[in-house]
């Protein structure tokens, strides 16, 4: 479950972030995207605060996230938007309860979610 800053249970995506997310989903094969899928929960099963910035690092390439990369045609921006998008949907089923925000920006860098384990 995930749980915004205002204390209200988060869901699904927007419909336009779902759009964003489908196009994406769809240049991954179902087994390379279950992967993805699966390093995520192993990642959340052995850590209570995940910052999505720091998921994947600043090098994509020849890390096993590098698909991710590769179904955004190597933006790694748009990469990093995919797999936080990934990571969404996997805490919004969980049955550990999540609180996530967006916290400020010290350096003008893009700032993504953060989310604890309650």
């Amino acid at each position: 479950m995930l749980i915004g800053p205002n204390g209200e249970r988060a869901g699904r995506l927007s419909r336009e972030r779902d759009a964003q997310f489908r196009a994406w989903r769809d240049n991954l094969p179902d087994a390379v995207y279950h992967e993805v899928e699966q390093r995520i929960a192993d990642y959340c099963d052995t850590h209570d605060h995940v910052v999505v910035r720091y998921l994947a690092g600043g090098e994509w390439t020849g890390t096993p996230w590098e698909p991710v990369l590769t179904a955004c045609a190597g933006d790694a921006e748009e990469a990093a938007k995919f797999l936080g998008q990934v990571l969404w949907r996997y805490l919004a089923e969980c049955p550990d309860t999540w609180w996530f925000y967006r916290p400020a920006s010290l350096d003008d860098e893009p700032v993504g979610m953060e989310y604890r384990r309650q």
